[in-house]
């Protein structure tokens, strides 16, 4: 239906009155005649609206997952890093002799901290995944 169609529907409906068939106010026969002009483009809006809506918990849906992806894209980087930081330190700690659990004074030993690190960071990317 076009504008002008449209804008008369709401003129018709603007001068409406108590009294349908006074001077100027359209009749019933206008308005039924209108009314099945409009029917057509009316539920073809409807049908429109309601795929639309439709959509909406399946967008909900994929968006959840899209962040469910993330959150495991993310724990993969924590899980590279830390292989990464093991890779690069571990060499270097065997090297300095401060390995193997505890030092004489019963200090940790900077293997043993490393093991530490690298445990809790697994564990955070574990529990980040659920």
């Amino acid at each position: 239906m076009s504008d002008e169609r449209l804008t008369e529907l709401e003129q018709l409906i603007a001068n409406a009155g108590p009294e349908p068939f006074e001077a100027g106010e359209p009749t019933k026969s206008q308005l039924t005649n209108l009314a099945v002009e409009l029917a057509p483009r009316l539920l073809a809006e409807v049908r429109r609206l309601r795929s639309q809506l439709e959509l909406v918990p399946r967008l909900v849906d994929l968006n959840k997952r899209l962040a469910r992806i993330e959150q495991l894209d993310e724990v993969r980087k924590c899980e590279e890093i830390a292989a990464q930081v093991e890779a690069e330190i571990r060499p270097l700690i065997k090297t300095s002799g401060m390995s193997g659990g505890y030092d004489c004074c019963g200090c940790p030993t900077y293997d043993t901290i490393l093991d530490h690190a690298i445990r809790i960071i697994k564990e955070q990317s574990e529990a980040y995944a659920d």
